[in-house]
């Protein structure tokens, strides 16, 4: 640079006055200084921008060849996601179903949440001491809207498992006492005791595995769906168990110690539903229910009620069967109950121990005839007189409307939704032992009962 400004100062030497004056070196401008700091600054933002810059704006990797399964593949992912299904209603069966015993064996048929999105649960009889629960879903939310709200939540889908094993803890005693009673009343009393009592079982049971704050929640949703069933124009009424389950919350709110047990979680279920059937019963028929909490009928058929309940009792704690480990049935496949757990000697000494609170069939007979002695004095208190009887044109037109046949009646008390749905008078075979077999007609619905 010095010598071009040399060169340039000669050539114009003598241009008159002009004169080249070349600055010291100590100021003069370091081109490449800037030239590096210009360039640098440039490749840090290009690289930024770079990184910045969106993946599609990248070269895009080839795509992946598409993974095509084969016809067994297919078979074995289907069969996986069908046995998660029936393993997780196990899982429940074995939490919320194991206390006590059953006069009868489960057997649950699922349904796959796609399908049927109007068949709501329901529990049955079968021959051979069998209890049917039908239409279990691991997955509500494809159903109807009632049954979806029904059960939404966790808590509400092991309510509505445990509502119906109840149905097969009492069906055969109430079955048979519904089948000898000759007081028509009786019938409409005892499928408002059924329904009630496999509210209350469901509820206090979540208390008993997963605390009271859980049951209550589930008591609230369960109290709104009753409520919003009453207010159907064709509900008969059976499953307004709202009465027991103000009791049921009274239990869990201001004596939970009465909760001491899961056989107190079965003994409440069946006096609290007693009380509370009873009442909501005369609510819907206060004239005719009162006559006949009077009558001789209403004695004789609370005898044979109070032998009902010491059976049911009996059932709980000396019967045959287990619910905790049921066979599970879904889209053709069977899964084999679980092995039940081995009891070690002190389990077997623990269990030959009579229960702390002393709940027997006896003690639940006793309770029963208690509340119903205190039911009929609460009637006899208010009251009309005899006269005001005798004038009424008819005092009992609710004998006449359920008159019938006590083996009719034995059918009806099942033929509704989430109730006992009769006795089929065909055989089913059992299946076979394995975990997951293929059954072509072991569990095919039979012709029920015309009404």
């Amino acid at each position: 640079m010095s010598g071009q400004l040399s060169r340039l100062q000669a050539f114009l030497a003598g241009a008159g006055n002009l004169e080249v004056v070349a600055p010291p070196a100590d100021v003069r401008p370091d081109y490449f200084a800037r030239f590096a700091r210009l360039a640098g600054a440039t490749l840090v933002a290009a690289q930024v921008a770079a990184v910045a810059a969106p993946a599609s704006a990248q070269a895009a990797p080839p795509p992946a060849p598409p993974t095509v399964l084969t016809a067994e593949e297919v078979m074995a992912a289907e069969k996986t996601r069908i046995a998660a299904a029936m393993r997780s209603v196990q899982d429940l069966s074995a939490r919320y179903l194991s206390a006590g015993r059953s006069p009868t064996s489960s057997r649950i048929v699922m349904i796959d949440p796609e399908k049927l999105p109007d068949e709501g649960p329901l529990a049955f009889l079968e021959p051979d001491e069998m209890c049917r629960i039908e239409g279990i879903r691991t997955d509500y939310s494809r159903t109807n809207p009632r049954l979806a709200t029904m059960a939404d939540t966790p808590g509400m889908r092991a309510f509505v498992l445990i509502h119906e094993s109840m149905h097969c803890r009492l069906g055969p005693a109430l079955m048979n006492h519904v089948a000898q009673s000759t007081a028509p009343m009786a019938y409409e009393f005892a499928v408002r005791f059924n329904e009630s009592s496999a509210d209350a079982y469901a509820v206090l049971t979540l208390a008993r595995k997963d605390g009271i704050p859980a049951a209550l929640e589930v008591l609230d949703r369960v109290t709104k769906v009753r409520e919003a069933e009453m207010a159907l124009p064709e509900s008969e009424g059976h499953h307004d168990s709202r009465d027991t389950l103000q009791r049921v919350r009274a239990v869990l709110e201001r004596t939970p110690e009465r909760l001491d047990s899961d056989d107190a979680a079965f003994s409440l279920a069946i006096t609290e539903a007693l009380a509370g059937a009873s009442t909501a019963l005369k609510r819907a028929q206060p004239k005719e229910y009162r006559a006949y909490l009077q009558s001789a009928d209403y004695a004789a058929d609370m005898q044979r009620f109070h032998g009902t309940v010491e059976e049911m009792a009996r059932g709980y704690l000396e019967g045959a069967h287990g619910l905790g480990a049921p066979k599970v049935i879904l889209n053709n496949l069977v899964m084999a109950p679980a092995a039940p757990a081995r009891m070690s000697p002190w389990g077997l000494l623990a269990k030959l121990r009579p229960a702390e609170h002393g709940f027997t069939a006896a003690t639940l007979r006793k309770d029963v005839e208690e509340i119903t002695r205190s039911l009929r004095r609460d009637v006899a208190a208010s009251a009309p007189s005899k006269r005001a009887i005798a004038d009424n044109d008819d005092p009992t037109p609710v004998h006449a409307s359920l008159s019938g046949s006590p083996q009719r009646h034995a059918v009806s008390i099942g033929r509704l939704r989430s109730r006992l749905d009769g006795v089929y008078s065909g055989v089913l075979h059992s299946t076979g032992a394995s975990e997951l077999t293929d059954p072509t007609a072991d569990h095919e619905d039979l012709e029920r009962p015309g009404l």
